[in-house]
């Protein structure tokens, strides 16, 4: 029974990762969006200060992505 119990908890909170990393993930893309839209209406230096942080949380987004995956 104590097998089980575990295997319940750890499946409770592994659930619970995945929803917090799927809400991350959304609010990531969210601000990339926001990101792109305000790009338009930049000069060029500030386009590119932009863009390295869009690059940045798109990173993010692929490795929390792929620790995802990996969970499964």
């Amino acid at each position: 029974m104590k097998n089980q119990d575990k295997e319940i908890y750890r499946s409770k909170k592994y659930r619970l990762e995945k929803d917090d990393l799927l809400r991350q993930i959304q609010e990531l893309n969210d601000l990339v969006q926001h990101l792109r839209k305000d790009n338009d209406n930049l000069n060029m230096s500030q386009k590119n200060i932009n863009l390295f942080v869009i690059f940045g949380l798109i990173e993010s987004i692929t490795r929390t992505e792929n620790l995802m995956g990996s969970r499964k």
